[in-house]
């Protein structure tokens, strides 16, 4: 297939990272967004990056967190499987509900973020498994979020509620749909 508009990486993209990429013959849009996945803090926008991605089988969560994952040589440098990492991240993004802020945009906004700050200095500091930790981290921050906070969960007596004891509720979700993912 066309190489995606992520192809301008030093390291050649494996076919098993492109079935994850959106593949386009028109890239004006796609330039601006691509061009600022992991060091731009002031011109990335996470909402043409989303747009760009809604036709192709992967949404934007997926598609930035392979990107980052191969930029930072994670899929080298740990024994990860690109066909796994993208079943996962496909799943969790696919978790996320459509709610007006704590939705998979939001997540791949948080994500870009943590990147950021990942290339500008923290990234030297850590090794690669404290990268990913830090990139996975972003990915399921709020993974399954009803668009509510934890007091309103809990003086609605919900499910979610009445599973977590009524403690961190959002949270303990959140984490439990994540390490549900990685099974």
């Amino acid at each position: 297939g066309e190489i995606s508009e992520f192809a301008e990486s030093s390291r050649p993209m494996s076919p098993e990272i492109s079935q994850f990429q959106l593949s386009t013959s028109s890239s004006t849009s796609l330039d601006h967004a691509s061009s600022a996945v992991n060091t731009s803090w002031s011109s990335f926008d996470v909402y043409v990056f989303a747009k760009t991605c809604k036709d192709s089988r992967a949404g934007p969560l997926t598609k930035l967190t392979m990107r980052l994952l191969r930029d930072f040589g994670l899929f080298t440098s740990l024994p990860l499987s690109v066909e796994n990492m993208g079943t996962f991240l496909s799943e969790i993004e696919a978790q996320y509900k459509d709610n007006d802020y704590h939705n998979h945009v939001h997540a791949t906004d948080v994500t870009q973020a943590m990147a950021y700050f990942l290339d500008h200095g923290l990234k030297a500091q850590i090794e690669p498994k404290h990268v990913f930790t830090c990139l996975i981290a972003a990915v399921v921050h709020d993974v399954g979020h009803p668009g509510v906070n934890n007091h309103f969960l809990v003086d609605s007596q919900s499910e979610e509620s009445t599973r977590w004891n009524g403690v961190s509720v959002k949270e303990n979700g959140h984490l439990f749909r994540a390490f549900s993912g990685m099974r």
